[in-house]
């Protein structure tokens, strides 16, 4: 889950949506925090 996540944080983001990115790095921060 969490890997799926850096890889997109982590994609082609010249073409994603700034906020989109924003949102996935919080929910892997997220996932982080609560274990």
């Amino acid at each position: 889950m969490a890997n799926e996540l850096i890889s997109d944080a982590k994609g082609p983001t010249a073409d994603a949506d700034p906020a989109d990115m924003v949102g996935s790095i919080c929910r892997l921060i997220d996932d982080a925090v609560r274990g």
